[in-house]
């Protein structure tokens, strides 16, 4: 709760979002956790993309794999 607050309105009444929401649902002690949960999901979630876009390239044979899927794309399709 260090950071500075940007609120409108009083800053005297101004409450930190998370301490307030963490409070009210009686968490707050598992903050860490939580962050670090919701941490590796983002990072699954990015490495999950990546695989996913490699996968979508080698079965669709990359650039060269013969027919466009998306014809109305600007891009240079070579047929075997």
């Amino acid at each position: 709760m260090s950071l500075p607050l940007v609120t409108v309105g009083d800053p005297e009444f101004a409450e930190h979002d998370w301490h307030a929401i963490f409070s009210s649902l009686g968490v707050l002690q598992y903050d860490t956790r939580i962050a670090w949960t919701v941490r590796m999901l983002g990072w699954c979630g990015m490495f999950g993309t990546v695989l996913w876009l490699m996968r979508q390239s080698l079965v669709n044979g990359g650039p060269q794999g013969g027919a466009c899927k998306f014809d109305h794309l600007p891009r240079k399709c070579y047929k075997d």
